[in-house]
Formats: C-alpha cells, sequence, structure tokens
C-alpha cells in the first residue's frame, strides 16, 4: 500500500511551464493565449494522467481483493 501511495505521489508533481509570447499577442486575443496554454499543459501531462490512474485503478482493485480475503 505504501508503494502505491509514493508512485503516486511522485506522479501528482508536476510542473507548469508559463507559456511565453509576446505582450501585444496576449493583450489581442488573451482567450486564445489561455486556450492555447492550457491545451500545452493537458498534453504535457496526459500520459502522467493516464499511469496515474491505471496505478490508482490497481489500487483499488487490490483493497478490494485483500477485503474478501479478511471477510
Amino acid at each position: 500500500m505504501v508503494n502505491f501511495v509514493e508512485q503516486l505521489k511522485l506522479l501528482n508533481s508536476i510542473e507548469v511551464d508559463i507559456k511565453k509570447d509576446k505582450i501585444q499577442n496576449i493583450i489581442k486575443d488573451p482567450t486564445q493565449y489561455a486556450l492555447d496554454f492550457i491545451e500545452e499543459t493537458f498534453i504535457k501531462n496526459f500520459p502522467t494522467a493516464i499511469k496515474a490512474y491505471n496505478l490508482g485503478d490497481k489500487f483499488s482493485k487490490d483493497l478490494l481483493k485483500n477485503g474478501k480475503k479478511v471477510l
């Protein structure tokens, strides 16, 4: 159980890099700048999110399996 938590903790440490652009472009269309930033961050961290989901799924299934043994 500790192993799962340690692995999840490592996967949850995400670094977000602020998208660099000219201030004129940001002022011209701040919504597009924000959408581009969100999309880049999402794509960059998507594989980590999938790993965390799979690890959590395995963790919950192991808990259920071990819980049935105790009953």
